[in-house]
């Protein structure tokens, strides 16, 4: 009985980096010392072994398979790209992705070889080579990833999207807008995706277009994207979203007009304050806080009346408020007062001073700490009552510069 066929001790053999003992070790009727044995060439990375790993994709079990590609990958010698190409055919995924990982690794040796396997009968294979160029990002593989826009099936689609993003070539931006036309609406949502993470702006009229798809996550998408670009040709139609029936929709919207800055876009956002849905209350708010308080502070104020008004008081009305603290214009003491208050549980007041058309806002609260922007010394305020229908008694507020 030789010494093979017993088991041998793979981490001595690595240690004394022992090639031939571990491409013997390739060979033992024990499948864990099989694997054991690829993994430790891989880690030695003498070509040598190249061959003998390649048989080793052919072994019954996946872990000697994945173990090899996974070793193929450390050495890195072009001899083994055909070989892993061939392994992305493999029935098990982890297979599959140590290959991709392994082509990964070789690049250049690796591109041809991959363009040629998007011509391969199994759709599995092409949609591996896709993914796999993509990881590379070598622009030898734009154009063939191009044509397989047009692959009849759709996860190829889906996956040249993505490559083509990931490689971010120019020459893909048309195509990309073509792919906003396809039937699966999977491909749709990685093309609106892929372009506005391209940020050509040849794209934006089609991704106002996408708005209106009949996909919610292609919508969604297409905000996204808008707001990246952050061309103004899309403020109108973001200011439309903003009526969408899916809040998500809304919110991304909202975050969008905020960021481009328009100066069509405040009103809107103004009137989203009072919204039902608090998620678009606060998404209102943090895009009026990018876009900076202008002087109509009075329209805010209304705005923020109502929520303070509504039973019970929505969330993200503390939100609100602190906006309006931090970025409303200031005008100084004989103008109109505008008060609100709610109710005790949340221990906000808020009173507002303003001459007529704009205001300043300061909050009162149990907690003063909270608002350490409020200078209490130099403000002169008084308590007053409120009766509602119910006859319950709330306390406010009004504070005079």
């Amino acid at each position: 009985m030789g010494i093979f066929d017993r088991k041998p001790n793979i981490a001595k053999l690595k240690k004394k980096k022992d090639v031939e003992g571990l491409i013997k070790a390739l060979k033992n009727g024990d499948w864990l010392i099989r694997g054991s044995a690829a993994g430790a060439l891989g880690e030695i990375r003498d070509a040598k072994a190249v061959e003998p790993l390649i048989r080793a994709l052919d072994d019954l079990k996946k872990y000697v398979r994945e173990s090899a590609a996974e070793a193929l990958g450390e050495i890195r010698d072009e001899r083994a790209v055909e070989p892993l190409i061939k392994a992305l055919n493999d029935k098990d995924f982890d297979v599959r992705a140590e290959a991709i990982g392994a082509l990964k690794e070789m690049e250049n040796a690796a591109v041809e070889p991959l363009i040629r396997a998007l011509k391969n009968e199994e759709s599995t294979a092409r949609v591996l080579a896709v993914v796999t160029l993509g990881k590379i990002g070598d622009k030898r593989a734009v154009e063939p990833l191009i044509q397989a826009l047009d692959d009849k099936n759709s996860h190829v689609r889906e996956e040249a999207v993505e490559a083509l993003e990931k490689i971010g070539d120019k020459r893909a931006v048309e195509p990309l807008i073509q792919a906003l036309g396809d039937k699966n609406p999977h491909v749709r949502e990685e093309a609106v995706g892929a372009l506005g993470g391209m940020g050509d702006k040849r794209a934006v009229e089609s991704l106002i277009k996408a708005l209106n798809d009949g996909n919610r996550d292609v919508q969604r998408k297409a905000v996204e994207a808008l707001e990246k670009i952050g061309d103004t040709r899309a403020v109108e139609p973001l200011i439309q979203a903003l009526s969408s029936e899916d809040s998500i929709v809304q919110a991304d919207a909202a975050e969008a007009l905020g960021k481009i800055g328009d100066s069509r876009a405040r009103k809107p956002l103004e009137q989203a304050l009072s919204d039902e849905n608090p998620f678009i209350q606060r998404t209102a708010s943090k895009a009026l806080e990018k876009m900076g308080y202008d002087k109509r502070g009075k329209d805010i104020v209304k705005h923020l009346l109502i929520l303070l008004e509504k039973k019970p008081v929505p969330e993200g009305v503390d939100g609100v408020i602190s906006n309006v603290l931090d970025h409303a214009p200031y005008r100084g003491a004989g103008s109109p007062v505008y008060g609100a208050f709610v109710d005790d549980k949340t221990k906000i007041r808020v009173a507002v001073t303003g001459p007529g058309d704009y205001s300043k806002a300061y909050i009162i609260a149990a907690a003063r700490t909270h608002f350490p922007k409020i200078d209490m010394n130099n403000l002169q305020y008084q308590d007053f009552w409120r009766v509602d229908q119910q006859g319950k008694q709330s306390r406010g507020i009004i504070i005079h510069d």
